[in-house]
C-alpha cells in the first residue's frame, strides 16, 4: 500500500517577557520560543497578507482563497471584532480611570510584545515526488480537501477561530496557509476573553491536534480521489512549533538532493547497461578480424548493425544526460553554498539579536520593578504626609492653646488631684502625652525624609536603566536592520535560482525542439557556398562552449556566440540557403534559422524584427532581421549559432 506524507506546522510564540516565558517553561505542557516566526503585529501581519495572496498575470488559478477575502489584514480586524468587541466593552464599563480603558482590541495586542496578535497554520499532504507528474486538475482536486481540514480543524480546535485560509498551487506541492486568532475564556484579570496561542497551542495540545488531523486528511483524501493511500510515520521532533520558512527550504533542497540522486544512480545504471554492450561489441569487432584475412569474405549481420547503431545512440544520450547532470549539479552546488553562506551568517546574528532580547528583557524587568516601587513609595509618601497633616494639625491646636492659656490648663490638672498618689499620676500622663506627641512628629519626618531619598534613588536608578535600555535597543535595531538586509539578500538568490533553473530549462527545451525540427526537415535542394560571412560585425560578447551566464552568474553551456550591436542594425544571412524558422522561440525571442544543405544550418536569435519567412530562398549576405534583445538578453546582440543534422557546433570551423 502506498505512502503519504502529512505535515502540520505552526508558527512560534516571539517576545514574551522574561517573566513570562520562566512561568511557562516550568509548566509540564507549556510551549515557548524565542523564534521570530509568529504574527505579533500588525506589520507583521502585512506580510503574511502579502505572501499569501501574492498576485501572478497568468490566467490559471495559482493562488484560491477558500476562506476569507482579498485581504489578511481585513479579514483578523473583523475576527477582532467579533470575538472580542463584547468583552472589551464589559471590561471598559467597570474601569474608573480612563487610561485603562481598551480603545481598540486590535491595535492593542498588535503594541503588546508579550503576546501575538494573530498565528498561521500551514498544512501539506504528499511530498514533491508525488505531485511532480500531477497536471493542474489533478491539483486542484485538493481544493475540497483543504475545505474539510478547515472544517476538521475548527472542530478538533474549537478555541482557534479562522480568518483567513488561502492556498497555493505555484510551488512543488498545493499547500494550505490558515491564519486565525486563538482565544482563552473565563478570565478573572483583564477582559472575560482573551488572545491566548500558549493556552491554546501547548506540546501537548499539538499532539493531540496532529493526530487528528492526520488521520481527518487521509480519509477525506481516499474519499476524494478514490484511492487507498496511508500515511507515512511522522517525522521524529514534528510535534512542536518549528520554524516553517527554514524547514520548507530544508525540505526543498533535501527534494532536490534525492531527484538528482536518482538521475545520478539512473546514469550510473545506463553506463553499467553501455559497458555490457561495448563489451558484446568488441566480441562482434573480435569475430570479424579473421575475415578481414580475405576482403571479399567481409561481412556483418544487419543484427551486428543494430546492435552497434543502438550502442552509439545509447552512448550519444548517456553522455548529454551526464553533461546536463554536471551542469544541474555546479548550478546547484553554486546556489547551496551561497544559501550556506548567508543563512550561516543570519543565524549569527539571530544568536546576537537573541541576547540583545534577552538583554532588553531584563532592562524591561528592572525598570517594572523600579517603576513598582516607586509607586509604592509614593502611595507611603502621601499616605504619610496625610497622616503628618492631621498631626500638624492637632499639634496647632495645642499651640494655640498653650499660647492662649499657658501653662494653666496643665497646672489646672495637676492641681486639680485629689492628693499625691493622683498628682504623681497625672504628671506622668502628662509627659507620655508630650513625649507622644514628639516621638510622632519624629517619626514621621524621618520617615518622610527616608521615603524622600529611596524615591530619589530610584528615579536616579531608573534614569540610568532607561538610558541603558535606548542604546541596548539602538544596537538592536542596527542588528535587526542587517538581517532583514541579509534576509532580502537570501530571498533574491532563491530567486535567482528558480529564474535561472527556469530560464535554463526553456532554452534547453528549446534547444533540443529547434534539433528535431531540423533533423524532421531533412536536406534541403538549395546549397550553401560552404564559406560563411559573419551576419554582424561587432565585437564578440560571449564564446561558445561553457561560459558564466550574463544573467545568473553561474556555469552554463552556451550553444553559439554572441555578437554585440546596436538595435536596428542588420542581421545578414551567413550563407545561402532556404528559411525553415522566422518567428519567436522561448528563450531565443525572435529567431531566424535556415538551412544551407548538407546537414547544416544556421540560428540567429534575440532579434528585434524578422524581414524573412519560412520557405524563402536566401542568398549570403541578404538581410533577414534586425538587432535586438528579445528573449532570455541582457543587451542588443545577435545569438549566432551553427548546427549540424540540429545539434549545435562551434561557429568558428565555418567562418
Amino acid at each position: 500500500m502506498e505512502e503519504l506524507s502529512y505535515s502540520l506546522h505552526l508558527s512560534n510564540d516571539k517576545n514574551k517577557s522574561k517573566k513570562a516565558r520562566r512561568s511557562i517553561k516550568n509548566t509540564e505542557t507549556g510551549t515557548t520560543s524565542l523564534s521570530n516566526n509568529a504574527i505579533q503585529n500588525h506589520q507583521q501581519l502585512s506580510k503574511v497578507d502579502k505572501h499569501n495572496l501574492r498576485k501572478y498575470d497568468e490566467e490559471q488559478e495559482l493562488i484560491s482563497t477558500i476562506k476569507g477575502t482579498s485581504s489578511i489584514v481585513e479579514d483578523t480586524k473583523n475576527l477582532y471584532l467579533d470575538l472580542f468587541e463584547d468583552a472589551r466593552i464589559k471590561y471598559n464599563e467597570k474601569q474608573t480611570r480612563n487610561d485603562r480603558k481598551i480603545d481598540n482590541y486590535f491595535n492593542h495586542i498588535s503594541n503588546d510584545n508579550k503576546r501575538d496578535l494573530a498565528c498561521e497554520i500551514i498544512i501539506e499532504l504528499g511530498d514533491m515526488d508525488f505531485w511532480s507528474d500531477k497536471d493542474n486538475k489533478y491539483k486542484h482536486k485538493m481544493t475540497e480537501v483543504f475545505k474539510e481540514q478547515i472544517r476538521d480543524l475548527e472542530e478538533v480546535v474549537p478555541n482557534f477561530k479562522i480568518a483567513n485560509a488561502t492556498i497555493h498551487y505555484d510551488e512543488s506541492s498545493p499547500h494550505l496557509h490558515i491564519v486565525g486568532v486563538p482565544f482563552k475564556e473565563g478570565m478573572k484579570n483583564g477582559m472575560e476573553r482573551q488572545v491566548g496561542k500558549s493556552d491554546v497551542f501547548t506540546k501537548e495540545s499539538l499532539k493531540i491536534i496532529q493526530d487528528k488531523m492526520r488521520e481527518y486528511c487521509i480519509n477525506s483524501f481516499n474519499r476524494i480521489y478514490h484511492l487507498n493511500y496511508t500515511l507515512k510515520l511522522k517525522e521524529e521532533g514534528r510535534n512542536v512549533d518549528i520554524n516553517v520558512a527554514n524547514m520548507n527550504e530544508y525540505k526543498k533542497f533535501k527534494r532536490e538532493q534525492e531527484k538528482y540522486k536518482k538521475q545520478l544512480k539512473e546514469l550510473n545504471s545506463k553506463t553499467d547497461e553501455l559497458q555490457n554492450k561495448s563489451n558484446e561489441i568488441n566480441d562482434i569487432i573480435d569475430n570479424l578480424k579473421p575475415s578481414l584475412i580475405n576482403k571479399n569474405n567481409y561481412s556483418i549481420s544487419n543484427t551486428d548493425i543494430d546492435k552497434i547503431k543502438n550502442y552509439i545512440e545509447q552512448t550519444n544520450e548517456t553522455a548529454s544526460n551526464l553533461r546536463n547532470a554536471n551542469d544541474i549539479n555546479i548550478i546547484l552546488n553554486k546556489y547551496e553554498d551561497d544559501l550556506r553562506e548567508h543563512s550561516n551568517e543570519v543565524r549569527n546574528l539571530q544568536r546576537k539579536i537573541k541576547t540583545r532580547d534577552e538583554k532588553i528583557e531584563d532592562l524591561e524587568y528592572k525598570l517594572d520593578n523600579a517603576n513598582e516601587q516607586i509607586a509604592q513609595k509614593e502611595k507611603q509618601l502621601a499616605d504619610t504626609e496625610q497622616s503628618l497633616k492631621k498631626n500638624q494639625k492637632y499639634l496647632q491646636k495645642r499651640v494655640r492653646d498653650i499660647y492662649i492659656h499657658g501653662q494653666i490648663s496643665y497646672l489646672d490638672i495637676l492641681f486639680g488631684a485629689k492628693d499625691f498618689s493622683d498628682f504623681l499620676t497625672r504628671m506622668d500622663l502628662i509627659k507620655r502625652i508630650l513625649r507622644y506627641d514628639y516621638d510622632l512628629i519624629t517619626k514621621i519626618h524621618q520617615e518622610r525624609n527616608s521615603i524622600i531619598q529611596t524615591k530619589a534613588e530610584l528615579e536616579k536608578e531608573k534614569t540610568a536603566t532607561e538610558k541603558l535600555y535606548d542604546e541596548t535597543k539602538t544596537k538592536k535595531f542596527a542588528l535587526d536592520d542587517k538581517k532583514s538586509a541579509l534576509d532580502k539578500m537570501i530571498d533574491r538568490i532563491k530567486y535567482d535560482k528558480e529564474t535561472s533553473e527556469k530560464a535554463y530549462k526553456e532554452l534547453m527545451n528549446a534547444s533540443e525542439q529547434i534539433a528535431l525540427m531540423i533533423q524532421r526537415r531533412g536536406a534541403s535542394a538549395y546549397v550553401g557556398t560552404g564559406q560563411m560571412i559573419w551576419p554582424l560585425g561587432g565585437p564578440i560578447t560571449s564564446e561558445y562552449g561553457w561560459r558564466t551566464h550574463p544573467i545568473y552568474g553561474n556555469a552554463r553551456y552556451h550553444s553559439g556566440i554572441d555578437i554585440g550591436g546596436d538595435y536596428g542594425m542588420n542581421i545578414y544571412a551567413a550563407d545561402s540557403g532556404t528559411v525553415t524558422y522566422s518567428g519567436w522561440i522561448s528563450g531565443y525571442g525572435n529567431t531566424v534559422i535556415i538551412d544551407h544543405g548538407n546537414g547544416v544550418s544556421t540560428l540567429y536569435g534575440h532579434n528585434q524584427s524578422l524581414t524573412v519567412s519560412v520557405g524563402q530562398n536566401i542568398s549570403q549576405g541578404d538581410v533577414i532581421a534586425h538587432c535586438g534583445s528579445t528573449g532570455n538578453s541582457t543587451g542588443p546582440h545577435c545569438h549566432f549559432e551553427v548546427r549540424v543534422n540540429g545539434e549545435p557546433t562551434n561557429p568558428y570551423d565555418y567562418l
